[in-house]
């Protein structure tokens, strides 16, 4: 198996969590009676739609996934009120986008690269 194949299947691998994550929680409050679950369906389809991009154009969803990282960071990062809370938002909510991006831009290199 190529490289390339390879590291978009390591990139894909937080998406599907997060998808899967998203699914539990809007099934698991809409099955409590809360309807506002509803809410966590479209970002699990818009996740599952860069998911299928990430296999399709790896540049084009690892740029996305760079700038969805780096909007996070930013809006994640200003909301800190504790010195020794930083981690906490960047952990869960820009890392693994940002890594996923990364890894997705690597493969797409390496991809262009063997066909040159």
């Amino acid at each position: 198996m190529k490289l390339a194949n390879v590291l978009k299947i390591i990139a894909e691998i937080p998406i599907a969590l997060l998808i899967a994550f998203l699914l539990f929680m809007g099934m698991g409050e809409m099955a409590g009676g809360d309807f506002s679950g509803i809410g966590h369906l479209l970002p699990a389809v818009v996740f599952g739609a860069l998911m299928w991009l990430a296999w399709k154009r790896p540049l084009y969803a690892g740029i996305i996934l760079i700038l969805l990282g780096i909007v996070n960071l930013v809006r994640y990062g200003g909301a800190i009120d504790r010195v020794g809370d930083w981690y906490v938002p960047i952990l869960i909510m820009s890392v693994p986008l940002l890594f996923t991006g990364f890894l997705l831009l690597f493969a797409a290199w390496k991809t262009s690269k063997a066909t040159v």
